[in-house]
């Protein structure tokens, strides 16, 4: 079967804890997946994929009954050192999406290597697909490369910024290989 639509999930809000680091973060208590499923966005005929984080893994179990299949590539960007405050963390995210420039003393995965790691995920999962859709669960600065590299656009740093958790955007396999954003990210909310 061909698998051409590719739906991207963000994780529902995690506990952040200072002393843990961000890829070991569980969901918040409360998070709550409850409109995304709601708005009816979500294919009912589906592979499912998650990224290995907890609060991914979490976010997935709550949302499908189905299978889920773990898959390293799918994992946030690498991100060692320690935790920014929360303006920090956003404007260092932004220029590490518009300049591929980490932090200054932070150790971040290169931009094109986490792209290339990201990329290679998402069409491991759309190949190994036994339905038409797809739908991957993982992280907000991840999938902001993803949607830039599957669209053959630059990532998008306001559309980053906007993200709320959970989030949802679908891509339609276009002509050539390249995808069509056909409901961007947060477009499910704005019709509730």
């Amino acid at each position: 079967m061909i698998t051409d639509r590719l739906h991207l999930v963000r994780h529902a809000r995690p506990r952040i804890v200072d002393a843990v680091p961000p890829r070991q973060w569980e969901l918040a208590a409360g998070a709550d997946v409850g409109p995304l499923l709601g708005a009816g966005v979500l294919p009912t005929a589906a592979s499912w994929f998650t990224s290995p984080e907890p609060k991914a893994r979490q976010s997935a179990a709550l949302l499908t009954v189905e299978p889920v299949q773990v898959l390293p590539a799918l994992a946030e960007v690498a991100r060692d050192g320690a935790l920014l405050p929360a303006a920090e963390f956003r404007a260092a995210t932004r220029d590490y999406l518009t300049t591929g420039q980490a932090p200054a003393g932070g150790a971040w995965e290169p931009r094109v290597e986490a792209t290339m790691r990201i990329v290679d995920g998402a069409l491991a999962a759309l190949e190994s697909s036994t339905h038409r859709a797809c739908v991957l669960v993982g992280h907000g600065t991840a999938f902001t490369l993803l949607v830039a590299a599957l669209a053959g656009a630059p990532p998008d740093a306001d559309t980053w910024a906007r993200l709320s958790m959970p989030d949802h955007c679908e891509l339609a396999a276009g002509p050539g290989g390249a995808f069509v954003v056909v409901s961007p990210w947060g477009g499910w909310a704005r019709g509730r």
